[in-house]
């Protein structure tokens, strides 16, 4: 059992026994963690869009833990006022419960939400396009969740690997058919900009959601620590004027 902490730079902080570092974008950011995404099978290259995903995908691909738990180096599940342990997170999810962030509600549906403030409306389309070729038993509850309200954000969970690797399996095709349609319509990733480069890790924590409800899994909600600097007034109004300059042109696509 591991509980991975995500990040692309290095991490001074003592954790407690059973967590793990992993450097993503790990060609790029030469840190030292206790794994690297760069590393035997891996999509290193891809961080840059895929965020956290690149670290989801190694751990799939060359973990051989008996459970897997992901964290991000400015979240973290809690227990109580301590960082959830790793034979704590073990207990839990060893009969196939799996640890969510507590869920959040928004004053708008998801959909809406998502090309409001992560990516184009039409990515909607393409995202449920990919579900009905590859998964179409998904496609009900793609629409269930799309349509609601609340979501379990982050992409942070902790599950037994073999639900980890069937839940891998299962997004990472539906987004190598995502990406290859965008990339045909000139909308992929190498044509937006900062913030909404990071399109399929944006996708990953609805998509996450959907895979949730499908399959009928049991769930344990746990608050999320933030521990980052909180942006002052100015970086917030700066953030959000480049992000209303961006919506105003995608809102013609």
């Amino acid at each position: 059992m591991a509980i991975y902490v995500v990040s692309h730079k290095k991490i001074d902080d003592k954790f407690p026994e059973g967590y793990r570092t992993i450097i993503v974008n790990a060609n790029v950011n030469k840190v030292t963690g206790d794994c690297y995404d760069n590393i035997g099978d891996n999509i290193s290259s891809k961080n840059g869009s895929y965020c956290e995903l690149t670290a989801l995908y190694w751990l799939w691909k060359n973990s051989k833990d008996d459970y897997i738990g992901i964290d991000h180096y400015r979240r973290f599940f809690m227990n109580g006022d301590n960082l959830l342990s790793a034979d704590k997170a073990a207990e839990i999810v060893k009969n196939g419960t799996v640890i969510v962030p507590k869920i959040e509600k928004f004053g708008q549906n998801i959909g809406t939400k998502y090309w409001t403030t992560s990516g184009y409306k039409s990515d909607l389309t393409v995202i449920r396009e990919a579900i009905s070729k590859y998964s179409p038993e998904y496609s009900h509850d793609y629409d269930v969740i799309m349509n609601q309200n609340k979501l379990h954000c982050y992409n942070m969970l902790v599950m037994n690997k073999e639900m980890y690797d069937a839940y891998c399996e299962w997004l990472f095709n539906v987004l190598t058919i995502v990406e290859a349609k965008l990339d045909a319509q000139h909308r992929g990733a190498d044509d937006r900009n900062g913030y909404y480069r990071r399109v399929y890790g944006f996708m990953s924590e609805r998509l996450l959601n959907v895979y949730l409800l499908h399959n009928r899994i049991d769930i344990i909600e746990l608050p999320v620590k933030f521990t980052g600097q909180q942006p002052n007034f100015i970086n917030r109004v700066g953030t959000k004027l480049s992000k209303l300059k961006d919506k105003y042109i995608r809102s013609r696509l």
